[in-house]
């Protein structure tokens, strides 16, 4: 029986190949006996541009929109057709295919799409490959299942492709038109992510550019009970914004030298290590700590994962399964001969802890970013400090909490109340003893550190130790860095009022995937909607433009919330894809008939008047051969009016001969020379003299 492994990369391959054992490499596969091993290149088809389905979509006309094909044509991407015509080939031979996409919807969807393209008969199974350890891989390949159970995750990661096409065609050209109807230059690209990702950009910074700065003072009291000191800051409503009244208030409380305790509570308290890396926090993390672009840390975390060093790095989930519990020691082991972390790091880890982070039931696709069994060597510095991150989250696990009490407290001094807490540690500090507090996390100011728990009595009068105020200033909200807006669009819902869509945003873990999110971020910059200051994010005029000129059912994450939900439906096969294609569709139809009062208006345009249609105005455009004027009006009219540059003017001549057409500057064998644009009716030529026609 002729058994074919697909996998989704060159690298998982290999792993597969070398794991199996006596393959023989060619350049399509690796080969033994009645066994292969081949690969694609992630997606190895793409869907084609709207103009192959039909050569009018080469003009861009709002008559045409929404562009939704009746018959979704896939071909092979021009960098993967070698691979995919031996992947045919292969296909023709096999008769049972395993099935070694990645773990999630896309790595379902792409091998899912080779098998359909060449309509294969025969028996496919799935393996799921977390990591390419061989303790990892032995464990999936003990679980290989059929791929008919995956049938619904396929049809979910084709359809988020599907809608990401129609909005970014449609919406694209649809958006572009109507901004040029308007007046405005340039291109404006939807995206189903993009464009509320842009959004929360340009809304911060109009939070930035709007915000004014406001003085305010703090009141803070210390009382001493068991002689250890407690501050509490003023309960007030709102800032406190006249010094004269800080003034008063603090010299009131000084004068009253006693407090009346109202409440006081005693708490023990824990706090778990934190959890292994997703991918999102593990970039958020680099980005703070070391500068890394969430690019880079992708990189580096594939690498490591290519070189078996890592788990499976495109993860959404902090979550391990529980059968990783049993793989600790060989783990530990590994880190404590592969890493540069102190070894009683992991000599001292207590693998009979059991963390929070073994469970079952909120297992993704993937589970969280953890290093495997395989001890690291040769890594260069890059590698070397992302896989030192990623082995000591993991080795928090195996250490206890941090357990301390709490107190916290509201006293009154001179009729005004003021509240706080105090922190006191009364064990062993846990998992903090590695890595130990994180000061930017804490206000200092209003946390009070005891020597010993303290017990007061609601009612007990103690003494007022120092009372002081202390002037601030308002601050506005800090622009986004690479990695906090990672961490903005997997947390999405934060941004959201709307109750039922916040709570929506917050089960589907925001927008995008651990995969795209960084991608995304790259291309809005690439593309000269968000520029880099330094660390700080700041939208460009375009970007401005782009969601000032953009309704909020695309800028906003509802949209694509609700689409989220409905691929999870699918996926759980609680709806089909025909259903909600039908749905989307529908709604791509209200965004172009909600333009339509728009582009009936004639084009606000000022400039001068098309002499061919006298319907739209020249614009300034540019080409492969350099800048030109075309007609405003193309997109209602079809006006194929063009004329050449002059000094920043449109060169308007027209035919001495024909009296219909206008001369062209055009480019001869013996030089620039003057053509009608009616030729070949009219073949008036006319001599170039300075950039003018010489008439």
């Amino acid at each position: 029986m002729n058994t074919l492994y697909i996998a989704e990369k060159p690298s998982l391959a290999t792993a597969i190949a070398k794991y199996l054992g006596g393959f023989t490499k060619s350049k399509t596969a690796f080969e033994k006996g009645d066994t292969k091993v081949t690969w694609c290149y992630g997606h190895v088809f793409a869907t084609v541009e709207p103009e192959e389905y039909d050569p009018k979509y080469h003009r861009w006309t709002v008559s045409d929109l929404p562009i939704i094909p009746s018959n979704w044509i896939l071909k092979p991407r021009a960098d993967a057709k070698e691979q995919v015509k031996a992947i045919k080939e292969m296909l023709e031979w096999a008769d049972v295919v395993i099935h070694a996409g990645d773990p999630d919807r896309e790595g379902q969807l792409l091998v899912d799409e080779v098998l359909e393209y060449y309509d294969y008969k025969g028996t496919v199974k799935r393996i799921l490959i977390n990591a390419t350890d061989d303790t990892s891989l032995k464990r999936a390949f003990d679980s290989i299942m059929e791929n008919s159970q995956f049938k619904n995750l396929s049809q979910a990661g084709l359809g988020r492709s599907k809608m990401d096409w129609l909005l970014g065609m449609s919406g694209t050209r649809l958006y572009t038109l109507r901004y040029q109807h308007l007046g405005g230059k340039g291109k404006l690209n939807v995206g189903r992510v993009q464009t509320p990702t842009l959004a929360l950009v340009v809304n911060r910074e109009h939070e930035i550019v709007n915000f004014k700065e406001q003085k305010f003072f703090d009141i803070h009291a210390t009382i001493s009970v068991d002689n250890e000191q407690f501050k509490g800051k003023l309960v007030h409503e709102g800032y406190i914004v006249e010094q004269s009244e800080a003034e008063a208030l603090m010299s009131a409380c000084k004068a009253a030298g006693t407090a009346t305790i109202k409440e006081w509570s005693v708490n023990d308290k824990k706090e778990a290590p934190p959890l292994p890396y997703s991918l999102d926090s593990l970039q958020g993390y680099m980005n703070k700590k070391a500068g890394w672009s969430p690019k880079k840390t992708l990189d580096v975390t594939q690498k490591l994962y290519e070189m078996k060093y890592v788990s499976y790095p495109r993860s959404d989930c902090n979550y391990l399964p529980m059968g990783q519990y049993s793989d600790a020691h060989d783990i530990l082991d590994a880190i404590s001969r592969g890493s540069t972390l102190p070894n009683d790091f992991s000599s001292h880890a207590n693998t009979s802890l059991q963390s929070k982070c073994f469970n079952d039931k909120k297992i993704t696709a993937h589970h969280a970013i953890i290093p495997t069994c395989e001890a690291p060597s040769g890594l260069d510095a890059d590698q070397q400090l992302l896989y030192d991150e990623i082995a000591l989250r993991y080795i928090l696990q195996w250490y206890p909490a941090m357990e301390f009490t709490e107190t916290k407290y509201v006293f009154s001094v001179a009729s005004e109340d003021f509240s706080g807490r105090s922190v006191l540690f009364i064990r062993d500090k846990g998992f903090k003893a590695l890595i130990g507090s994180n000061k930017e996390d804490e206000d200092t100011n209003d946390v009070s550190v005891a020597q010993k728990a303290v017990t007061a009595a609601t009612g007990d009068s103690v003494s007022v130790s120092d009372v002081d105020y202390k002037e601030g200033v308002t601050k506005p909200p800090k622009r986004f860095t690479e990695g906090t807006l990672l961490t903005a669009m997997a947390n999405i819902h934060r941004f959201v009022s709307d109750p039922e869509f916040k709570e929506k945003l917050k089960e589907i873990k925001g927008i995008g995937t651990p995969a795209t999110r960084s991608t995304i971020i790259a291309g809005l910059i690439d593309n000269g909607f968000l520029s880099l200051d330094g660390k700080s994010l700041r939208p460009t005029a375009l970007g401005e433009e782009l969601v000032k000129h953009i309704p909020s059912i695309i800028t906003a994450p509802d949209m694509t919330a609700k689409m989220e939900l409905s691929l999870m439906d699918v996926e759980k096969g609680t709806t089909s894809l025909d259903a909600v294609m039908s749905e989307y569709e529908s709604f791509l139809k209200g965004l172009v008939e909600a333009e339509t009062a728009i582009f009936a208006q004639p084009p606000k345009i000022e400039g001068v008047e098309c002499p061919v249609c006298h319907e739209g105005v020249l614009i300034l455009k540019k080409g492969s051969k350099g800048p030109f004027w075309g007609c405003s009006a193309y997109a209602q009219n079809g006006c194929k009016a063009v004329f050449s540059d002059a000094n920043g003017k449109p060169a308007i001549y027209e035919c001495p001969d024909c009296h219909k057409g206008f001369l062209k500057q055009r480019k001869g064998s013996k030089g620039t020379f003057w053509g009608c644009s009616n030729y070949p009716d009219c073949k008036c030529t006319k001599e170039d003299a300075k950039g003018k026609p010489k008439l």
